[in-house]
């Protein structure tokens, strides 16, 4: 995952103003899109609720099982948490506006935790 991967989907699609990338496992956020001017403490909150609600290996999930995507929404904002395929304790971390165009962001995010086939050697 590399900035412009977030920089990316939030210029694609406006209505997310957070996209993050975390290690769940330690709570730390790895990566946030160059245009986040939200504190350090509300990231840190954003992972651990992504920790919380996928599961991971310091806390369990909130369902009976680990899962790999989910998605919460009040009336401000739509939280949605996508682990990575090839890192279990990654998670992408996404905080848009209702107004999202769900089902298109929701494939956009997913192509960027896709493991960039380019990079892999013969």
């Amino acid at each position: 995952m590399r900035t412009e991967d977030l920089d990316g989907l939030t210029a694609a699609y406006p209505d997310c103003f957070i996209a993050a990338y975390a290690d769940i496992d330690t709570g730390i956020t790895l990566l946030t899109n160059s245009g986040d001017a939200f504190p350090r403490e509300a990231l840190d909150e954003l992972c651990v609720e992504a920790s919380l609600t996928l599961g991971s290996a310091t806390a369990p999930p909130l369902g009976a099982l680990p899962c790999d995507s989910a998605i919460k929404a009040d009336d401000t904002a739509v939280f949605i948490y996508l682990r990575a395929p090839d890192e279990p304790t990654d998670a992408l971390i996404c905080m848009c506006r209702p107004s999202v165009a769900l089902e298109p962001f929701l494939a956009a995010a997913r192509a960027c935790l896709a493991p960039d086939v380019g990079a892999q050697s013969s």
